[in-house]
């Protein structure tokens, strides 16, 4: 009997993945994946395989042990998600959360979808989870941590900044502002933090890392993104950082920006000052409130005071400032410190309920 393991975008790539390699100690593990996280899988090494429907899996598959998938499908489609009512009564089915709340209210509505259990990080998913899906039992939600946090727990931030700037050929006395893209709406953001950073117009090193996926599935964010871009009027603009790993990225930058990404969460639990731009009527907005599903009114690490938000351009140039000059870094930092504590066996945890949850149910 097999395994099941299964995630298509990065953020859920980085919380299954771990916990994969642990199974893999007593399991023959198989890793389903597709989108982004074929690039991941194949980057690292890892074995992988593209069965697209419940119907090939369970063809090649018959007697599964148990599934653990990500949330991460959005729109229709996704072979762990559609895998969990195949395999309802057969084998525990576990889905992991990669961030607050995220697809409970869209993708993952339909109580067709409900796991057995599902994993989140802390009291505040759990609470998330029960006002998402009220007919879901409390017992079957596992507070277990972020899987993708555990990478950040014997961190060398300092030295990984040192190698990420001997990389981009950048200096360690001047700052450095990162801009995360997302999806739709990306562009949007984008231009905002270019804007405000020509107005402050102070020398640093402008970092924008678009979408892994925004020229296959955002395609129309590309040319808007380029136009933001060529409005920039400093002279630190790295374009291609490719070359460079995101979490050396966010260990080299003095501040963070997203719209509501995951790297935000990241670059809090690195305790760098970070911003989520969600101007009301902003198209960022508008997505954040159409994921949420009414759930969340704002960002969950925004909420926990980790993360500032900015609302309008003013705003946003007064948080870069401050972050720029250090005051942002210590507003957040007694939050980030109290409410995102790490010891490094999130995946193990999770790892080792779902090996319980499967030597109950076989024997």
């Amino acid at each position: 009997m097999v395994v099941l393991a299964a995630s298509r975008d990065t953020g859920g790539t980085n919380g299954v993945l771990p916990v994969a390699r642990e199974l893999q100690k007593d399991f023959d593990v198989v890793y389903l994946a597709s989108g982004r996280a074929i690039e991941i899988l194949t980057a690292s090494g890892e074995k992988f395989e593209t069965l697209n429907s419940p119907d090939e899996v369970l063809a090649k598959y018959p007697n599964i042990a148990g599934l653990v998938t990500s949330m991460c499908y959005s729109g229709n489609a996704g072979v762990g998600r559609d895998l969990v009512p195949r395999l309802r009564g057969l084998c525990p089915t576990v889905a992991i959360q990669d961030l607050w709340g995220a697809q409970m209210k869209t993708s993952w509505k339909d109580p067709l979808y409900r796991p057995d259990y599902l994993c989140v990080n802390d009291r505040l998913g759990s609470e998330i989870a029960v006002k998402a899906w009220p007919d879901f039992e409390s017992s079957r939600i596992v507070e277990a941590g972020f899987p993708a946090l555990d990478k950040y727990q014997n961190y060398d931030s300092d030295l990984i900044a040192s190698e990420g700037r001997m990389v981009l050929n950048i200096r360690a006395d001047l700052p450095v502002v990162m801009f995360g893209g997302q999806g739709d709406g990306s562009a949007e953001a984008l231009a905002e933090v270019v804007a405000a950073l020509n107005e402050i117009d102070q020398t640093l090193y402008f970092i924008p890392r678009g979408h892994p996926n925004m020229k296959s599935d955002y395609a129309h964010e590309v040319e808007p993104w380029n136009k933001a871009l060529g409005t920039y009027k400093g002279q630190g603009l790295i374009r291609n950082s490719q070359d460079v790993k995101t979490p050396a990225i966010l260990a080299l930058s003095s501040v963070v920006i997203s719209m509501y990404s995951t790297l935000l969460l990241e670059a809090a639990v690195l305790r760098k000052p970070n911003i989520a731009i969600l101007y009301p009527d902003s198209m960022a907005r508008l997505e954040f409130e159409r994921e949420a599903g009414g759930i969340l009114d704002d960002p969950a690490t925004v909420s926990l005071g980790c993360t500032a938000k900015a609302t309008n351009r003013d705003n946003l140039k007064d948080l870069l400032t401050q972050a720029l000059n250090g005051d942002l870094e210590r507003k957040l930092r007694r939050e980030q410190e109290k409410y995102l504590q790490l010891d490094g066996k999130n995946a193990r945890r999770i790892a080792d309920f779902i090996r319980r949850a499967i030597h109950q149910f076989h024997n």
